[in-house]
């Protein structure tokens, strides 16, 4: 009886142990955006914009050219779909690189027949002032690193810059003479949806199961 009795402790001890504080549906707590400014991160599966509405677009020559900030302060704003499959991306990149480096997609795309030249690691950022360099490149597509992108076939590869990058602030793009500042104008935009991801998370509303 007495063996009974602490199997089940140690069981009740083992699950008890494995609840994280405030029950199973315990929202992660907010805590300062590492690498993407002085953002406080918001719960994550609340979110409702596409990965577009979070992506700069440049065009250069006949190569279309995206880049998606991956610093969770932003993409916990996206749609429970988007962000995990974007989350995914870093997670992959945290086991390989530890430094809490900046992270961003990058993809490249052109219909041009017999594909179009670009050196894809000319991509550079500028922000306050100063101009940021990959510091690493991570191919995620075999055709990665070839200065000719080939016509109908996607790249992309996770560039990591300085963590002291801040994404809360005017952003410039550059790459093959093309220039992108839209990112200050859609700023606005991220704060709204900051503040109706507090909502929703303060509204007592699952993640789960939501159609955006």
């Amino acid at each position: 009886m007495k063996i009974r009795l602490r199997s089940c402790v140690a069981v009740a001890c083992l699950l008890a142990a494995c609840v994280p504080p405030g029950g199973p549906a315990a929202r992660p707590p907010a805590e300062p955006a590492r690498g993407g400014g002085s953002q406080e991160l918001v719960p994550a599966g609340f979110g409702s914009l596409r990965q577009e509405e979070i992506t700069l677009t440049l065009t250069v020559g006949s190569v279309q050219v995206k880049v998606t900030p991956l610093a969770e302060s932003v993409i916990r704003l996206t749609a429970p779909d988007t962000y995990q499959r974007l989350s995914g991306a870093v997670a992959r990149l945290a086991e390989a690189d530890r430094s809490g480096r900046q992270a961003v997609l990058v993809s490249l795309y052109t219909e041009a027949p017999g594909g179009e030249e670009l050196e894809p690691r000319t991509l550079v950022l500028t922000s306050r002032g100063r101009t940021y360099r990959p510091q690493l490149v991570r191919g995620l597509t075999p055709g990665w690193g070839s200065a000719r992108i080939e016509q109908r076939r996607l790249e992309q590869a996770l560039y990591l810059y300085d963590e002291d990058l801040e994404l809360d602030l005017d952003l410039a793009v550059e790459i093959g003479g093309v220039t992108d500042t839209r990112w200050g104008s859609m700023l606005p935009r991220l704060e709204a949806e900051r503040s109706r991801v507090r909502a929703r998370a303060g509204g007592g509303v699952s993640p789960r199961g939501r159609t955006f």
